[in-house]
């Protein structure tokens, strides 16, 4: 079994994907749990939560598309297609469930794992019939689902961005919003851009392309930028739980403890104070007092 250099790529950016976006889902789960349970299910929470769930759900299935690219050949029960397909690519498009779906009734059965050569292939090999109601579906929701949400970001980023460098925030904060929206307007382009160029070139040249597969391997990054994106969102939770999880108190805890330590002693200093000058007024009276006499 020979597998060339294209494959080899996808096989080490399916298994590093694996690797960071399985702990680091997991870690982003627990830590907004933990929120949702202290602050309530805040839009911020849910929508986390949302990414992460969905994160995992692909994280799951990478192992299974490892092995077809290693092996050249889909080597499970033709049942478990339509499940795969459908947790793999509507993940590399949000909301394009539709398209195995619609995968499904072109192909007249539940199962589309097609024969090609001596080999077998879920989702990849299309008929011109097939190919004439899947085409115009990509460039629909390549334009519906991406294009048209970018142009929306886009717009919206810069807006944000505009508005928070003109503002009285300090420079931390202005720095911290800033990295988050140019952040998630970076990590949208990156890893879903490839993919829907390749649904506009299939139906320009009408071909299911062949880097379409390749073009997917970006949009597996998603699985580990998120997570980082979503830290963002809540830094003190994780700077917090990473401080407990290396055994000692958060940079964020110790400042804060700093700032309750200095009150503390300017409080006491201050209620002293007066005490100090009673005392002396008073010593100084009973000198005075005892030289008269």
């Amino acid at each position: 079994m020979q597998v060339d250099y294209k494959d080899c790529v996808a096989l080490i950016v399916y298994s590093i994907t694996f690797l960071l976006g399985l702990p680091a889902n997991l870690l982003v789960l627990f830590v907004y749990v933990r929120k949702a349970r202290k602050h309530g299910a805040t839009p911020n929470v849910v929508y986390a939560l949302n990414l992460c769930l969905a994160n995992l759900a692909l994280v799951v299935w990478l192992p299974v598309k490892a092995l077809e690219t290693l092996l050249q050949n889909w080597m499970l029960p033709a049942p478990v297609c339509p499940i795969y397909s459908f947790f793999l690519f509507p993940r590399c498009m949000p909301a394009a469930c539709s398209s195995p779906c619609v995968a499904l009734v072109a192909e007249g059965g539940p199962n589309f794992v097609s024969i090609k050569g001596d080999t077998l292939e879920c989702y990849g090999n299309f008929n011109d019939t097939q190919l004439a109601v899947l085409l115009p579906l990509r460039l629909e929701m390549a334009i519906v689902l991406f294009i048209l949400p970018l142009i929306v970001t886009s717009f919206c980023t810069l807006r944000c961005v505009t508005l928070v460098w003109r503002s009285n925030l300090r420079p931390m904060g202005k720095r911290r919003v800033l990295t988050v929206a140019l952040s998630t307007l970076a990590v949208f382009v990156v890893c879903y851009a490839p993919y829907n160029a390749s649904h506009i070139v299939g139906f320009v040249q009408h071909a299911n392309v062949q880097w379409r597969m390749y073009a997917m391997l970006t949009s597996s990054f998603n699985v580990f930028l998120e997570p980082v994106v979503m830290m963002m969102l809540s830094p003190a939770s994780s700077r917090g739980f990473m401080g407990r999880m290396c055994g000692r108190q958060s940079q964020f805890s110790r400042n804060k403890g700093g700032r309750h330590r200095v009150n503390s002693a300017n409080g006491v200093a201050n209620a002293r104070a007066p005490q100090t000058l009673l005392e002396r007024s008073q010593a100084g009276a009973q000198v005075t007092k005892e030289s008269h006499e």
